[in-house]
């Protein structure tokens, strides 16, 4: 049975709901642990074992717990449903290119390099930078033709499509190790997962499961074997443990959107505010070479100062000043993007297809 149009409506209107507002703060900062702990600090080795393998278990725990982030963000951008509209489109391009020029000029004036307009015109090639951007981007495109397709779909109709997906992405992906699904950076990903999104927000907000037991099991488990492989032995391969298109992050991510969804949270002005900015803190510190450059650069020179439980406690402190500094620096750009909208509101406040 396909949805009415006051199921529809039910589901995606109303004010932001500040439940929803914090997992997408949660998950942000999920993104800058990630990045800090193996990306930036390099991955524990079989080495760690005979030199400290608390600290390596520990790192290995934070990044399992930080896994889900991603699909996190694409799993309520599906709960919710993105309305594909003009405005919407032109406003996540000018965040892009807000945030990748000024993290550019930012490059420039930390490693004293001279400007060119060649660097400037290389902000608006978005495929060279955060793969994200264009992933995020082609969903957003698609939203109108997948939405169409749920909402004149019945919940068997969709669960067999839900399969076919994540079969195919696992099989051919994820088990086989295709390049072509990238680990799930790939919009093909984000497809599936804005669909599970929908299809938990429509059909399974009362099923009677203990989501709070699945996350932590499906955490528990990834945890054991990306332990194992960083630290003992090669079992699994890092790459596929770590892969978004992993079940087990799959699983881990969708719990963490049941658990939020069941937790009743008044609006908060507050965490709306800061939700709100979520995007810019990634745009900020990681979606360019840039940006990796600086990180990279500045997690050295904290490992060289710090050590253990003084360490972590410095890369907490980055990671609570990055948020800050983005979202600060992201009211300009509203400011600046209201401005802009306000005058061209004729043009702008249409949906996409037309």
């Amino acid at each position: 049975m396909a949805l009415s149009t006051n199921q529809i409506t039910s589901i995606t209107s109303g004010p932001r709901q500040s439940n929803f507002e914090l997992l997408r703060i949660i998950a942000m900062a999920m993104v800058l642990g990630l990045h800090f702990n193996f990306k930036y600090s390099g991955i524990p080795s079989i080495q760690g074992v005979n030199g400290d393998l608390l600290v390596d278990a520990f790192r290995c725990l934070m990044e399992c717990l930080c896994l889900p982030a991603v699909n996190v963000f694409i799993l309520i951008s599906g709960w919710f449903s993105i309305r594909a509209t003009r405005s919407g489109l032109i406003a996540y391009l000018y965040q892009c290119f807000f945030f990748l020029i000024l993290t550019y000029l930012i490059y420039l004036w930390y490693t004293e390099n001279s400007f060119s307009a060649g660097g400037i015109l290389s902000c608006f090639a978005l495929t060279k930078y955060g793969w994200f951007i264009v992933s995020y981007l082609i969903l957003y495109l698609l939203t109108p033709f997948v939405n169409s397709y749920i909402n004149s779909s019945s919940s068997h109709q969709i669960k067999l499509c839900l399969i076919a997906l994540f079969s195919v992405s696992m099989l051919y992906g994820w088990i086989g190790g295709n390049s072509n699904y990238n680990n799930g950076y790939t919009a093909v990903s984000f497809i599936g997962l804005y669909i599970l999104g929908r299809y938990l927000s429509i059909y399974c907000r009362l099923i009677p499961i203990n989501w709070v037991i699945l996350f932590i099991v499906s955490t528990g488990l990834n945890f054991f074997l990306i332990f194992l492989d960083t630290t003992f032995f090669k079992c699994v391969g890092l790459s596929r443990l770590m892969s978004y298109v992993n079940p087990i992050i799959i699983l881990q991510s969708a719990s963490l959107l049941m658990i939020f969804s069941k937790i009743s949270l008044n609006v908060n002005r507050t965490i709306n505010f800061v939700a709100k900015s979520s995007f810019a803190v990634y745009l900020l510190h990681d979606c360019s070479k840039y940006e990796e450059s600086l990180m990279v650069r500045a997690v050295n020179i904290i490992s060289e100062n710090f050590n253990d439980v003084a360490y972590f406690g410095v890369i907490l402190a980055c990671i609570v000043a990055i948020y800050f500094i983005a979202v600060s620096i992201d009211q300009l750009r509203i400011f600046s993007w209201n401005k802009i909208k306000s005058s061209l509101s004729r043009v702008l406040d249409k949906d996409i297809l037309y």
